[in-house]
């Protein structure tokens, strides 16, 4: 016989007052206690009473589901709580053993690709990047004066740009002006866009150690003859001829106009008209000459005019082109 607790459904013994279990007083009439067959198989089977009281019909079913319930979750519970522990190792094994096959295939694929890859062809040389210079900020060696030469002066000038030498041609191109007469001539260098950029002017004296040529105030003189004597002969005056006309205009013992026809004397006569009176405009006006107007007076020459008495009544005229030039230069017209 036993009890079973009214509040924990604990089976007590036949005489127990109070709940072994939970201390509760116990006020339900002893009954007899339910028989169960042991069950072989791995699932066990609650065994059915022979007796069914009725009043503790629920009671004895409690229980029963009560000791089923300890009997067979019991050993469910402790197999889901190590799989739960296995499951994460075994997959922390998988995925280390992936990774390692991964890496090992990573790492023989690497060597097999260094192994075919060459640097070579693709290495470059390195090389110095352009220094840039900029003219502007170069230095020029003074230039010492030089002796008229019957030609176009030009000099070879030193530049050094934060005291390295350049080279011409390389790091600078130089032009030359007002460098074929007694006088001024002026040089300018410039970048050539790649390795320079920029400009710089300077000048220097062309001398011929005569006094009255040398003279700065007969600079203008000096160009004015070595212009038209170049222009109408094709060459330059020798230092001799240049003295002489330069000496006779300052003093005024040879006009313009006497001058011009003196120089046509020895002109060149080879050149067809149209040349003559271009190189007339060039020496004697000192500019170039429209094409209608070369072309006409030209026309002029092939009609029969000499070319003497075309550059006459060009040049003759009070107030025209050549008078303001010889008064600019302080010599008489005619």
């Amino acid at each position: 016989m036993i009890k079973i607790c009214d509040k924990c459904n604990c089976i007590n013994g036949e005489r127990a007052t109070y709940c072994r279990k939970c201390g509760a007083v116990i006020e339900s009439e002893a009954v007899e206690e339910p028989k169960t067959e042991t069950v072989k198989d791995t699932a066990f089977k609650p065994a059915e009473s022979k007796a069914e009281p009725e009043v503790s019909n629920v009671q004895t079913n409690n229980t029963q589901e009560t000791s089923y319930e300890k009997i067979t979750y019991l050993p469910l519970g402790i197999s889901i709580v190590s799989a739960m522990l296995i499951l994460p190792l075994l997959v922390c094994f998988v995925l280390y053993s992936d990774t390692n096959t991964d890496n090992s295939s990573t790492d023989s694929t690497t060597e097999t690709v260094e192994a075919d890859f060459d640097k070579s062809a693709y290495e470059t040389e390195e090389t110095e990047p352009e220094v840039v210079i900029d003219i502007t900020w170069a230095d020029i060696e003074p230039v010492e004066d030089q002796q008229y030469s019957a030609g176009p002066v030009e000099v070879d000038l030193v530049v050094t740009y934060h005291d390295e030498l350049l080279e011409e041609g390389v790091d600078y191109t130089v032009t030359f002006e007002n460098n074929t007469s007694v006088g001024t001539a002026d040089y300018c260098i410039y970048g050539n866009d790649e390795t320079s950029f920029g400009t710089k002017t300077g000048s220097f004296n062309i001398i011929c150690g005569d006094e009255i040529c040398d003279d700065p105030a007969n600079s203008g003189i000096n160009t004015f003859v070595c212009r038209i004597y170049k222009n109408f002969t094709g060459n330059y005056p020798s230092l001799d001829v240049l003295t002489d006309f330069t000496h006779r205009l300052v003093a005024g013992e040879l006009t313009g106009t006497a001058f011009v026809n003196e120089v046509m004397t020895v002109m060149d006569t080879s050149n067809s008209n149209e040349e003559f009176v271009a190189a007339f405009y060039r020496g004697v006006l000192a500019r170039e000459g429209d094409p209608d107007g070369i072309s006409y007076n030209a026309s002029l020459i092939d009609g029969g005019m000499s070319r003497e008495d075309l550059v006459n009544a060009i040049i003759s005229t009070p107030g025209g082109e050549f008078d303001a030039i010889c008064s600019g230069l302080g010599i008489a017209l005619s």
